[in-house]
């Protein structure tokens, strides 16, 4: 995902500016003018206006012919957050300069019918010397979750004169993932989220180097001198050590519950189906996000809908996982209503999360339902009532 996209095709146009369509047609009245009433003066005149315009056709046009340029570190972007996309430009020529340029994005995808709500992002160099690289970047803002599809990246000039435009469009295709947006979370939830996980994991103690007391065993080699049964050994002379248990970090099992279609979903008023299903995968992240914060051991379960399961692990990378699988649900998929499975392991805490309100109510000591109405209620500036 974060590597840079070779060059595949080079397109090339010219485009007249408003500014230059008025020099053009002052042009024309000159030479108009002299051609009807020959003068040296007028004749010198429009030889020079008519040699601008070539001049700066040609000299924007070779500026550009040795010019490449790839994207770097195509990665991820957040809705509702600015983020950048990176251009390495790399001038070939040995003797001239690129002046002015201007690297656009041409155009911007959609998905599902959504738009991302991406202006044409756009980064300025001022010059590339002969020969060395320069890198640009230009800031964007999504405020949808999903795959752009990037295709084309545009540089443009206007140097010299600013009369004629000259095009270069690079078929650079490249997918830009964008993250769903991620509510920081009340700390009551937070707090008996994480209570709820400490206290059935008491259930499942294994052994370790502290906590409480075990049993005895043999000595293996590469056990700890400190961890020996002295009382043990004074009466044999074979070696023991003490086993102490030591609870493993909490671990919680997202499931997004996505089996309903969105006519059989019920929302609030004014609520549309389609964005209460936005709204849940923007809990599930959340709460995600919280609880890579908090030291879980976070996992994914996707049902209804391009099912897909990732196994509860802590650390940055299963959090990007997750965050990748909520960012590629395509909501327009046909929907399976399958029930998400119970959770064998007695450490895991499960919530359930699905659009508009739930239709159960799952609330066991190991399990949560939530629907995503709740989402307001759970966000940080929701100051009343308990959770």
């Amino acid at each position: 995902m974060r590597r840079p996209v070779g060059r595949t095709r080079i397109r090339y146009r010219y485009r007249i500016r408003f500014a230059g369509l008025l020099y053009l047609a002052m042009t024309l009245l000159l030479g108009v003018a002299a051609a009807t009433r020959p003068n040296n003066l007028l004749v010198w005149i429009f030889g020079v206006m008519l040699g601008a315009i070539l001049v700066s056709g040609v000299v924007s046009g070779f500026m550009l012919m040795r010019l490449e340029v790839r994207r770097v570190d195509v990665g991820t972007a957040i809705a509702g957050r600015t983020s950048r996309l990176r251009y390495e430009l790399t001038n070939r020529s040995r003797f001239w300069s690129a002046f002015a340029l201007w690297i656009r994005e041409h155009p911007v995808g959609k998905m599902d019918g959504w738009e991302h709500g991406l202006e044409t992002p756009q980064a300025h160099v001022m010059q590339i010397p002969p020969g060395e690289s320069v890198r640009a970047e230009a800031w964007i803002e999504p405020r949808r979750r999903g795959a752009v599809r990037l295709r084309e990246v545009a540089v443009s000039t206007r140097f010299p004169f600013g009369l004629l435009e000259k095009v270069l469009r690079h078929e650079l295709p490249a997918t830009l993932l964008v993250h769903p947006k991620v509510h920081p979370l009340r700390r009551d939830l937070l707090d008996a989220l994480r209570g709820r996980a400490e206290g059935i994991s008491d259930l499942g103690r294994r052994a370790g180097a502290g906590g409480e007391f075990l049993g005895v065993r043999e000595y293996r080699p590469g056990d700890s001198l400190r961890r020996l049964a002295w009382k043990r050994l004074a009466g044999t002379s074979r070696l023991a050590v003490v086993e102490r248990s030591s609870g493993g970090p909490p671990r919680l099992r997202l499931v997004l519950d996505l089996g309903r279609r969105p006519e059989e979903i019920r929302t609030r008023a004014g609520e549309d189906a389609r964005d209460a299903e936005e709204r849940a995968i923007e809990l599930v992240a959340s709460i995600a996000s919280a609880a890579g914060e908090l030291g879980f051991e976070t996992g994914l379960e996707i049902v209804g809908v391009e099912a897909r399961r990732i196994e509860p692990r802590s650390g940055r990378r299963v959090l990007e996982r997750i965050m990748d699988a909520l960012a590629r649900i395509d909501l327009t998929a046909p929907r399976t209503r399958v029930a998400a499975g119970a959770s064998s392991n007695v450490r895991e805490v499960r919530v359930v999360v699905e659009p508009g309100e739930a239709t159960t109510l799952d609330a066991t000591e190991r399990s949560w339902r939530f629907g995503s109405g709740r989402l307001d209620a759970f966000v940080a500036d929701a100051e009343a009532g308990t959770t």
